[in-house]
């Protein structure tokens, strides 16, 4: 489980628009009698970090309290800190039940809260490790609730260049990694983006993978495209080093093993790949679709093979 250091004020207000005088009542241990923004935010991370926080942990959100309105000065205040801050917890709905139909499309985030009164009682316990399972459940990826606000945040600031028809650049800070599109549009050919690692289709949407790049040269084309390894998903975050039609590698890291799907193999061709400089191989079915799992820290090669009995012939 990741576990997001962050903070919620200094003094956890009733009713505050930060960055103006607090009126209403305080935390009752808040001992202070500063409620400027230095104190509130800074200070209270700064507490965090030395208090709470084992080593190596820092703390990097701010979470506003319930039923305060963070000031356009509160927001530059986090921002010059390069401290990520989302609403307060009020406005994001209580998760009973993240299932969702097979067929229906999520485009928001599942994100659990609670507090230490939910788990006072062993009903309450109960009710939390049952949401928990839900979510294991679910198909879902991992992230902190940081880089979450940090992937809104650069989704805002995205820009979208019209270079030709199909042809598109993209201009961010690399935060923000996926791209929607209609399927209709095409589907991505993968030999001449630039920055692009991959694309997959669910419910007539068009998801494109990125690498992360300032700059990303997306080309779309309506016919057939050519044979090249692609990124379908992957369940943690993926950083390619190489990436080609029949080769590529890549690095993984996360607290689980990783689940990847990769495309663009020849139908029930064969994957010979190296996981942490180990041999294995893997088949891909009538799609060219292979699904690979391998270590949570794990650097991994992967060649695109034809299938066996074309091998022989060869």
């Amino acid at each position: 489980m990741q576990i997001q250091a962050a903070s919620n004020s200094f003094s956890r207000p009733s009713q505050w628009t930060a960055g103006i005088d607090i009126s209403s009542k305080l935390n009752d241990r808040a001992q202070t009698t500063r409620h400027d923004l230095e104190r509130e935010i800074a200070g209270s991370m700064s507490y965090i970090h030395r208090r709470l926080l084992p080593l190596g942990k820092e703390v990097s959100l701010m979470l506003w309290p319930s039923n305060a309105t963070p000031s356009s000065e509160a927001l530059d205040f986090c921002r010059a800190m390069k401290v990520e801050s989302l609403p307060p917890a009020s406005s994001f709905g209580t998760i009973s039940s993240p299932a969702r139909s097979r067929n229906s499309v999520r485009l928001e985030p599942v994100a659990l809260r609670c507090s230490f009164a939910d788990v006072r009682t062993e009903a309450g316990i109960a009710a939390l490790q049952k949401n928990f399972d839900a979510c294991a459940a679910e198909p879902l990826h991992a992230m902190t609730t940081a880089a979450y606000a940090a992937s809104v945040h650069d989704a805002q600031r995205t820009r979208i260049l019209r270079a030709a028809a199909g042809h598109w650049i993209i201009l961010n800070a690399g935060v923000c990694r996926t791209l929607r599109l209609p399927v209709t549009a095409g589907l991505p050919d993968m030999a001449r983006c630039q920055g692009v690692s991959g694309y997959t289709v669910h419910q007539g949407q068009l998801y494109i993978h990125t690498m992360g790049c300032a700059r990303t040269e997306l080309v779309l084309t309506t016919g057939k495209p050519e044979q090249h390894i692609r990124l379908a998903e992957c369940s943690s975050p993926i950083e390619f080093l190489e990436l080609s039609s029949r080769r590529a590698t890549f690095q993984v890291c996360d607290l689980r093993p990783v689940e990847i799907v990769l495309g663009g193999f020849e139908p029930r061709g064969q994957c010979a790949y190296l996981e942490n400089g180990r041999p294995y191989t893997a088949n891909a079915d009538v799609q060219g679709i292979v699904h690979l799992e391998v270590a949570c820290r794990s650097t991994v090669s992967v060649q695109s093979l034809p299938p066996a009995t074309h091998a022989a012939m060869r």
